[in-house]
């Protein structure tokens, strides 16, 4: 495989988010790890020992003030002045941590390691795609210098830039869309530069050498000649691509549809719910498609399968709740079996916006709306949700403080389905976030302007 490799320790100015390694402790997100080690709570206590004997609940609390007198380390109790523990000032700590060192609490809290990637896009990261193989790949196509398909095998400390053979040696293409195919090959969709009308690759990386192969390629013909944002595949090789700038959607049936754009299916405006409006993210859930959008001057949508539709990519558009009025676009959509959860802007307001449901939306007031400006602390700050990412009840929302570029990005994390946030984001960074992925061991990796975060 030809690559040319990049080794990064720092990026300087005013995109760089601060240190090669910067720390922040939180409560841990380890299931195992429950809340304990935090202040003077001692920990949730694990197994509590004889009764009265809190103390320091194993070897992660505080102390305490007090026993909970055999409550078996019951969440938060573990503290409880005098409940039954040896009195005094902390249940003479040490005294009686036998039993609670196999509890629940005292869990390491996770930190960040933030590191810098090699994508030339200086204002975001476009596609990030966390691969079957515990590799990174990241796009940045929609930046001033944005080409390039890029590869990290060890979470970002070395970058390989992918040089291929075939149709496009993806040096001059700019990628805004990555994702593994049900073929298992990798998919890279956005545009060539050049002569090129490639809009979608097939990249064949089973080989010594990256090989790739057009899906989609631009025809003279209104609504078959768009850059394409985003495109996603179902198991059956069923096809979605998206115009980055405007409202036109395409689609194939399957794999055997020629890559000729006039061999594919115009698909809006059904795949926006009869909604003359522009998606923005596309996903699959379930072997469904799923889509957030919205323009500058149109209210926030999104788009989910409908009850009974005609076909993969017909929709239905709900249109989210805002409580305060204005228009917004919405930039990026996670579904999981319990959740749907959306992300943007209100545009009226100059805020974030977070929307969340339950795992079937058929309406508005299905969705809970959330302000990332009155999370963040500050109701008059500006600010942009640009991208989501959920496991489970798990909920990351990243974005930035606005105007773009000249103040900080932002990480937010939901661990009860989006009941609530907590700001967990990086020390220094001084510029967007835009994507971020979560892993089966609980890993989040974020990719913003030049850098990637990496919280474990």
């Amino acid at each position: 495989m030809k690559r040319t490799v990049f080794t990064w320790a720092l990026v300087s100015g005013a995109v760089a988010w601060g240190a090669l390694a910067c720390t922040q402790t939180s409560s841990s997100d380890d299931p195992d790890a429950g809340v304990g080690g935090v202040g003077a709570q001692g920990g949730t206590g694990g197994q509590a020992g004889a009764a009265g004997s809190a103390g320091a609940a194993g070897s992660g609390g505080a102390a305490g003030s007090g026993g909970a007198a055999g409550s078996a380390g019951a969440a938060g109790s573990a503290g409880a002045a005098g409940s039954g523990g040896a009195a005094g000032s902390g249940g003479a700590a040490g005294s009686a941590g036998a039993a609670g060192t196999a509890g629940t609490g005292g869990g390491a809290a996770a930190s960040w390691t933030v590191r810098s990637h090699t994508c030339p896009g200086i204002n975001r990261t476009d596609a990030l795609l966390d691969d079957t193989g515990g590799g990174l790949y990241i796009g940045c196509g929609t930046g001033a210098v944005g080409t390039g398909l890029y590869h990290s095998q060890d979470l970002g400390q070395t970058w390989e830039k992918v040089v291929a053979t075939g149709v496009s040696t993806l040096d001059t293409f700019r990628v805004n869309s990555i994702e593994r195919g049900p073929d298992g090959a990798l998919y890279v969709a956005g545009t060539e530069v050049g002569a090129g009308s490639e809009t979608v690759l097939r990249v064949d990386t089973s080989g010594a050498e990256p090989v790739t192969s057009a899906i989609l390629t631009t025809v003279n013909q209104v609504g078959r000649q768009f850059i394409v944002g985003n495109f996603r595949q179902l198991s059956s090789g069923a096809g979605l691509a998206e115009s980055l700038n405007g409202t036109d959607a395409l689609f194939r049936a399957d794999s055997s549809v020629p890559a000729s754009a006039a061999s594919w299916t115009t698909a809006d405006p059904a795949v926006t719910g009869g909604v003359p409006t522009q998606i923005l993210d596309l996903t699959v859930h379930g072997d469904k498609f799923y889509a957030a959008g919205g323009t500058i001057s149109d209210p926030p949508y999104v788009f989910v399968p409908k009850a009974s539709p005609t076909s993969p990519y017909d929709l239905l558009a709900i249109q989210l709740p805002r409580a305060a009025g204005g228009t917004g676009e919405m930039e990026g959509i996670a579904v999981t079996d319990s959740l749907v959860v959306v992300v943007g802007a209100n545009h009226t307001h100059h805020t974030g916006r977070i929307y969340v449901s339950g795992p079937a939306p058929t309406q508005t007031s299905d969705f809970a709306e959330h302000d990332l400006s009155v999370l963040y602390g500050n109701p008059d700050q500006y600010t942009w949700a640009r991208g989501v990412c959920a496991r489970g009840s798990r909920i990351v929302v990243v974005g930035e403080r606005q105007p773009l570029g000249s103040n900080s990005g932002l990480v937010f994390e939901s661990t009860d389905g989006g009941q609530s946030f907590t700001n967990i984001t990086p020390e220094g960074v001084s510029a967007t976030v835009s994507k971020c992925t979560l892993r089966d061991d609980g890993t989040l990796i974020v990719a913003g302007a030049s850098q990637i975060g990496v919280y474990r």
